[in-house]
C-alpha cells in the first residue's frame, strides 16, 4: 500500500513537469501562508520511503531495529499510527552539520586519488576509509556510490554513517551536495575508468 502510494506521488510530480512544466515551476514558489505543492509532495514522498516498523517488532527484535536506525530514520508505528521516530547517534565530539565549510572541508588530488583506489579495489573498510582523508566527505562520497550500479548500497550507507553519522540521510545528504568540493560529474567517470583499468589485472592475476 505505501508503494502504491509514494507511485501516484511520483507519478503526479512526474506528469506535472511533462505537461505543464511552466505550472510547476509557479508552485515551487510557497504561496503565502502555505508550503508549496512540490514540497508537499517531496514530504510525503520522503515520509513513504521512511523505514517503519510495528512497536511488536521493537520489542522482539530490537538488536535488528537498532541496526536500521543507524543507516538512517525508523519510523516506530502503533495501532497504525506513528508514535516516535528512531534516529542515528551524533558522533560524539563532533559538531554541527550546518556549520560553514572550513579547512577541513577541503578536498586535494591526493585526496581524491586515494578515495579512486579504494573504491576500485572494491575496499571499503572503515578503518582504511577514516584514514584516507576528511570524514565528512568521504562520507558524502560512500552516500554517492550508493546510488551506482555495481555498489551495495547497503554496505556504502553502513559505511557512510560510520564516517560521519547522519550523512546517508536526506538531509544530511543535501546539506553535503550544496558544501562539497567533489564534484560528481568529475569523480564518477573517473572511477569508472580506474575500474575498468584494474578489471584485466585481475583477469590475468586468476
Amino acid at each position: 500500500m505505501r508503494l502504491a502510494a509514494l507511485r501516484a506521488v511520483l507519478t503526479i510530480l512526474a506528469l506535472s513537469a511533462v505537461d505543464n512544466p511552466r505550472s510547476l515551476r509557479q508552485q515551487q514558489a510557497p504561496a503565502p501562508g502555505g508550503a508549496s505543492l512540490l514540497a508537499i509532495l517531496a514530504k510525503i514522498a520522503y515520509i513513504l520511503l521512511m523505514d517503519v516498523v510495528k512497536a511488536t517488532e521493537l520489542k522482539n527484535r530490537l538488536g535488528a531495529v537498532l541496526k536500521r536506525a543507524t543507516l538512517g530514520e525508523v519510523a516506530i508505528e502503533r495501532h497504525g499510527r506513528v508514535v516516535a521516530y528512531l534516529v542515528p547517534a551524533p558522533r560524539p565530539g563532533r559538531t554541527s552539520a550546518n556549520r560553514g565549510a572550513g579547512p577541513e572541508e577541503s578536498w586535494s588530488r591526493v585526496d581524491e586519488e586515494r578515495v579512486l583506489e579504494l573504491s576500485a579495489r572494491g575496499d571499503f573498510r572503515p578503518s582504511r576509509w577514516s584514514r584516507a582523508g576528511n570524514p565528512r566527505q568521504l562520507a558524502g562520497v560512500a552516500v554517492m556510490l550508493a546510488s551506482q550500479e555495481g555498489f551495495d548500497r547497503p554496505r556504502m550507507l553502513a559505511l557512510a554513517e560510520q564516517l560521519y553519522p547522519g550523512m546517508s540521510t536526506p538531509a544530511g545528504f543535501s546539506r553535503w551536495l550544496a558544501g562539497s568540493p567533489i564534484q560528481a560529474a568529475r569523480f564518477l567517470p573517473m572511477l569508472r575508468a580506474r575500474i575498468q583499468e584494474k578489471a584485466p589485472r585481475l583477469e590475468r592475476a586468476v
